[in-house]
């Protein structure tokens, strides 16, 4: 569920009744509305499919992202055109780094390849990823005008799980200077 808490203090309110399983929320750059994944509940007790959806915080309507079934940790762009997004979720997790232009209302793939934590850099102009896609651990960046793609650094030195698989979170600092942390 998402909770909203007044910047006076307060006890968290639900934002949206129901059994909905809400994730991964972000504000619109206006703040008048949430983009979050909707993600079924483990172990079968509601149906349905990974999505992005909408809540409008004037009108308290819930609306899903047209096409973004199988998408999921939304970001909202800075301007507010674009959400990246994470699809093609396989085994090992997401596959493809999605865009949805609001403007066109269509949605592009930008990347392939086994990918998390997108980030927006604070101009609009790249969003950052962490990547796996040839084993080795990175942060690359693709930029949204035509898909160029730099990688920003290595994160070689996180250890891997016993399965071999690195559990990493990554931020921006106010610089966009990458933050990727480890664990293992």
């Amino acid at each position: 569920k998402i909770y909203i808490v007044s910047t006076e203090g307060g006890a968290p309110q639900v934002l949206m009744p129901g059994e909905r399983n809400e994730y991964d929320p972000g504000w619109s750059p206006d703040g008048n509305s949430l983009v979050f994944e909707g993600v079924p509940w483990p172990g079968g007790e509601t149906s349905g499919a990974v999505a992005i959806y909408l809540f409008d915080l004037r009108t308290h309507q819930v609306s899903t992202l047209p096409g973004s079934e199988g998408h999921g940790s939304p970001r909202w762009s800075p301007e507010g055109r674009y959400i990246a997004a994470l699809g093609g979720w396989g085994a090992t997790g997401p596959t493809n780094l999605v865009l949805f232009d609001f403007t066109t209302h269509k949605w592009v793939e930008l990347l392939k390849g086994f990918i998390g934590y997108p980030n927006w850099s604070r101009d609009g102009k790249w969003v950052y990823i962490g990547s796996n896609l040839q084993g080795i651990w990175t942060v690359i960046r693709i930029r949204i005008r035509d898909g160029k793609t730099e990688s920003v650094t290595s994160v070689n030195d996180l250890q891997g799980t016993p399965t071999g698989f690195v559990v990493w979170w990554l931020g921006l600092a106010p610089d966009d200077s990458p933050n990727p942390v480890g664990v293992p």
